[in-house]
């Protein structure tokens, strides 16, 4: 008796295993996508950041200079 209950779960057990495996197997998928969408918008804002630190540095060396100008003009 106890040998033909366990043939006759023993499938179902298997095919639950195998359904729960597909589904962890989607959803380490799925955030391998998130991370990679992630990433990717990570280094465009790292991008962004960097382009606007290099207007700002340039800003900033420009007005220095028009500052050492003014100093120059007026020592003269």
């Amino acid at each position: 008796m106890l040998s033909f209950q366990a043939a006759y779960t023993a499938p179902a057990i298997m095919m639950s295993q195998n359904r729960l495996a597909e589904i962890d197997r989607h959803q380490v998928n799925n955030d391998f996508e998130i991370n990679v969408k992630a990433e990717l918008e990570i280094e465009l804002l790292r991008q962004k950041i960097d382009t606007m630190k290099e207007r700002e540095l340039f800003a900033l060396t420009k007005a220095v200079e028009a500052l050492s100008q003014k100093l120059d003009g007026y020592r003269g």
